[in-house]
């Protein structure tokens, strides 16, 4: 098309593997070597035929196909099936050879199925899934009745048919005083299935000829019943593969007999009837449609989608007939005048299909070099034998802009095409052919409004007519195929255009196999850039294994040239110690075509022998068929000399690991164990009832497992530390083994590295908790000795508290003694007098229960206290005392305050050895008036605080901390124990105690309680 664009010049750009890291260059390697194989890998075609290939049709097929398929699809490896059906019609054969051929094809890779006949059709695509893989299919097939395509819309291929009426008035011309037409054919299925067509064709002629139709007979009766046809009677003859007694007979030995037996003219419907007997007929051409076949095949493999079955036919039914049997009936060749555009049309469509053949044959066998200049003797071929004045052929391009003419052929005295274009100057024909849409007009004239500009530019070029078909490659329009006329006009015929596309098929395939030919030779330039510019040292083998291929760094490495290093030459370099291992594991590898990793040391130029650590990978065709190794090495030295350290540096840590004190224990983030020291392992055998998991286990589920508090303690701890919180106070618990006891202390610490974990030390404490408890003993022995001791101190004053009421006890005694005496007892006053007495013996009994309870020695209990009701109490002891020595006492007790955890009476010694302290500070009045506070409050969240200040003379600030410690008194009786062992006790119930300086004189001590829920119980 001399107005069209197309270009074949490289358009030369780096893939993306040009431009991947170096990490991928085994990947670029493989594919640009397997590329080559790859392009010269047969495709595997099975052909599959309903009938035996004795039979002249199956024949001519067969020739055509595997003549044109190499031509346009490349190399083919055949195999080829016969179904046998109309000889062989039980159906248990049929499944036998579905059985025969699904045990043959197992394991095997069928990349199409050609079907020919509906025999072979209907058999595989009814087993195609099962057989063959799902391999797509091509069929040839008699057209079944109806219009409605009876094949799934993935299977493509093309109908052949009979035309009955044209054969009939073919008939009528040549013979026209015919009155009976005696049609004959077989009894097999495929006889058979052309019966409704040939009875529907006689309707027409319905009183004209009369419709005779010889089947269901034996061979011997039938060819008595041709021999006695009457006159002006002819034969028809369809096809015979089966007789009426079910013998078996080839057609054209059957057509043969039966024109020698009959006296009338015998016509037939196919052209390999011709030369057995038959005078003519409107014929099937199979060398055609085998042609058609092959091509519609051809796009498949390449993997394009010819479109829905049939919708590309031809019809390549013509009249031919045979001189000897036209001489013979006495048929004047006169009377095929009528028939001269048909014969011409057939003398084009056979021109046309040598052109094709011709064509197809010439491109697949050029070599890939030479390809243009084949393109151009094609198109002018094209030129001659259609009697054109150009054929072009153009490819389009990314620049929609400015075109260049690719290949355009001229007929002589014609003027040629410019080689650019402006392709604005032609809008509406590129853009309808990039749709897809043919492109065909007799006249310029001819175009529509909307390809004004078009027009006028095929006016200017002096195009008087013209037909182009796009080009069509894996469902994307590349360009077209166009031929014009320039010195006349002339008419583009619907026949000539699937024909056309047919060559545009042919031309589509050398432009792929070109443009992958540039494609592979710049993969090939674009692997050696990247390989000889790459830190990595590359190398390739072939099918034996020895080197054909090492890049530049691998050559700088060893300073040797390249002829010293193939074959097995590089195996020179390999350090003596490593050679035989090295090579055998080469050759392990090879043998069983596997990848393999291995390390050697390798000289180098300077003669120092490096560590390289070598992968190799095999290579394999599309086929499956091994071509060697590809693969690359790596200088590994430095690596391996920092392995070394670092396991050297990890020897030292495990050691250190090993020997730290107490059971250790590194996780994960996930929580599982990574590692633990000796000490951890030997505790796990020893049968402790605390779990203690191995390397690899998840410690929190151990601890979930394990089902007690104290795991759920610890998992607690640890999934705290692992979630980021902060490190979690220690955890003491006991553990057991039998009747052994032993108590540790766990301590979970974050993990210190990148990918997060934790820390666990479990401590053995057992002797310390002992000593703890011998601690505490001798502590609560010297806080009752201390409290009987106070006690003994206030032994007059705790006389006096009891005295009181016991004294008030007496006098209302004594008052109600005298009532009753008098005899005027009033009964009021008595009640009075007897309650008195009732609540002074509570008083006295309250003071001797407060007294007993201070005395009494036993094991703390720690209940929920009221921090005001024990002030009171201790204060109620103290009354007396204080008011002999006049000391005053100011409550300010908060309300409400929540109750504390803890042993009552160790807390009311604490109280009462403060307020003792405070009141000796204050007994000697130095300082003026002698005053006691006692305060309560909640300063803080979770905690309440009582403060007893006095006014006495205070103490230094320096010793404010040193009157806790033992043995620190300033009285000249004191034994320096009682705030110490007050302290202590407030210590042991999770609180505090100190002491701050009272302006302007004074001391003031704070004790400070956890509420209920936050004491040490609760821990």
């Amino acid at each position: 098309m001399q107005h069209a664009t197309m270009s074949f010049c490289s358009r030369a750009s780096a893939g993306p593997a040009a431009r991947r890291p170096v990490c991928l260059l085994f990947v670029l390697l493989s594919a640009w070597a397997t590329n080559g194989a790859a392009e010269q890998a047969p495709k595997t075609v099975l052909l599959l035929y309903g009938e035996a290939t004795t039979l002249p049709g199956a024949t001519a097929l067969d020739e055509e196909i595997r003549t044109q398929l190499p031509a346009a699809a490349g190399p083919i490896h055949f195999y080829t099936e016969h179904l046998d059906a109309a000889w062989f019609p039980n159906p248990a054969v049929q499944r036998g050879i579905a059985d025969v051929l699904r045990r043959k094809y197992k394991g095997r890779k069928i990349d199409l199925v050609i079907a020919a006949a509906p025999g072979a059709l209907q058999f595989a695509l009814g087993h195609r899934a099962v057989l063959f893989g799902g391999a797509p299919v091509v069929f040839v097939s008699l057209r079944p009745p109806g219009a409605v395509s009876p094949v799934p819309a993935d299977i493509t291929g093309t109908w052949f048919s009979v035309d009955w009426q044209a054969n009939l008035d073919l008939i009528l011309r040549l013979q026209p005083d015919t009155k009976r037409v005696a049609v004959v054919y077989g009894t097999s299925a495929f006889d058979r299935n052309e019966t409704g067509k040939i009875r529907d064709a006689f309707v027409a002629y319905r009183g004209r000829l009369e419709l005779i139709e010889l089947t269901d007979l034996p061979f011997a009766d039938l060819l008595k019943k041709v021999a006695a046809l009457p006159d002006r009677t002819v034969i028809l003859f369809y096809v015979l593969l089966r007789d009426g007694a079910g013998a078996n007979h080839v057609p054209t030995h059957a057509l043969a007999a039966i024109a020698r037996a009959t006296r009338v003219a015998v016509y037939g419907v196919s052209d390999t009837f011709i030369g057995h007997g038959i005078v003519g007929g409107h014929v099937l051409s199979f060398r055609g449609h085998g042609r058609q076949a092959a091509a519609l095949a051809a796009r498949v493999l390449r993997g394009e989608s010819p479109g829905p079955a049939g919708a590309g036919d031809l019809d390549l039914n013509v009249a031919t007939f045979d001189a000897h049997e036209l001489k013979r009936w006495g048929i004047s060749e006169t009377r095929l005048r009528r028939h001269a555009l048909a014969q011409q049309a057939l003398a084009l469509s056979l021109r046309f299909e040598r052109l094709v053949a011709e064509t197809s044959t010439t491109l697949a066998a050029t070599p890939l070099d030479d390809v243009e200049t084949a393109v151009h003797t094609a198109l002018g071929r094209i030129v001659e034998e259609l009697r054109c004045d150009r054929a072009s052929l153009f490819e389009f391009t990314d620049d929609r802009r400015v075109e260049r003419v690719g290949f355009s052929i001229d007929a002589a005295g014609v003027v040629p095409l410019p080689t650019t274009m402006q392709t604005d100057r032609y809008p509406w024909t590129l853009g309808t052919l990039r749709r897809g849409d043919l492109v065909r007009f007799r006249s310029p004239e001819d175009l529509p409004d909307d390809a004004a500009t078009d027009r006028a530019t095929f006016q200017e070029l002096g195009t008087r007519s013209l037909v182009c078909v796009p080009l069509e490659v894996g469902h994307v329009i590349v360009g077209g195929i166009s031929l014009a006329t320039v010195r006349a006009e002339r008419e583009w015929p619907d026949a000539l255009i699937p024909r056309l596309r047919l060559l545009g098929d042919i031309f589509a395939n050398s432009l792929v196999r070109r443009r992958a030919s540039h494609a592979i030779w710049e993969s090939e330039v674009r692997f050696r850039l990247a390989a000889d510019t790459a830190p990595v040292m590359m190398w390739m083998s072939g099918v034996d294994g020895g080197c054909t291929y090492c890049n530049h760094t691998w050559l700088e490495f060893t300073g040797r040239p390249v002829e010293e290093e193939l074959g097995n030459g590089w195996a020179a370099g390999v350090h003596p110690d490593d050679r035989k291992s090295c090579l055998d594991r080469y050759q392990r590898a090879l043998d069983a075509r596997e990848p393999f990793t291995m390390e050697y040391r390798l000289r180098r130029r300077d003669g120092a022998y490096r560590w390289l650590l070598d992968h190799g990978v095999p290579r394999f065709t599309r086929d499956g068929a091994f071509s060697g190794y590809v693969g690359g090495c790596t200088d590994v030295t430095e690596t391996k000399v920092a392995h070394a350290a670092w396991l050297e540096s990890l020897a030292l840590h495990s050691a250190i690991f090993g020997s730290l004190y107490g059971h250790v224990a590194a996780l994960d983030k996930d929580g599982v164990v990574v590692a633990v020291n000796t000490s951890w392992t030997e505790f796990a055998a020893g049968g402790w009832n605390t779990p203690r998991p191995p390397v690899g286990a998840n410690y929190l589920e151990a601890c979930e497992r394990a089902g007690h508090v104290g795991a759920g303690a610890m998992a607690h701890a640890i999934r705290a530390v692992l979630d980021g919180a902060r490190p979690q106070p220690t955890l003491e618990y006991a553990a057991r083994s039998g009747a052994e006891e032993r108590w540790f202390e766990m301590t979970v610490e974050p993990f210190e590295r990148l990918e997060g974990g934790a820390i666990v030390l479990h401590v053995d404490i057992t002797r310390r908790r002992r000593a703890e408890a011998e601690a505490q003993r001798q502590r609560d022995e010297l806080a009752h000795a201390l409290r009987a001791s106070t006690l003994g101190a206030l032994a007059g004053s705790l006389a006096h508290e009891i005295n009181q009421p016991l004294a008030a006890i007496a006098a209302n005694a004594q008052a109600a003694r005298l009532v009753l005496t008098g005899g005027t007892a009033d009964q009021g006053e008595l009640r009075e007098t007897l309650a008195d007495i009732a609540a002074d013996a509570k008083r006295a009994a309250q003071v001797i229960r407060r007294l007993r309870a201070l005395f009494r020695k036993e094991p703390s209990e720690y209940k929920p206290a009221d921090v005001n009701a024990l002030i009171m109490e201790v204060m109620m002891l103290l009354r007396s005392e204080l008011e002999a020595k006049g000391i005053g006492v100011h409550l300010a007790l908060a309300k409400d305050l929540p109750r504390v955890l803890g042993d009552a009476i160790q807390l009311q010694q604490v109280v009462l050895n403060v307020l003792l302290n405070a009141a000796e500070a204050v007994a000697d009045r130095s300082t003026g008036q002698a005053l006691l506070s006692v305060e309560t409050a909640e300063h803080h969240p979770g905690t309440v605080e009582i403060s007893v200040r006095d006014s006495g003379p205070g103490v230094k600030d320096v010793d404010l901390e040193r009157i806790f410690e033992p043995f620190v008194t300033t009285k000249i009786t004191g034994l320096g124990m009682g705030l110490s062992i007050s302290r202590s006790i407030v210590q042991a119930h999770g609180g505090r105690m100190w002491a701050t300086r009272t302006d302007p004189h004074g001391l003031t001590v704070h004790i400070e309680l956890s509420h209920e829920e936050n004491g040490p119980e609760a821990r």
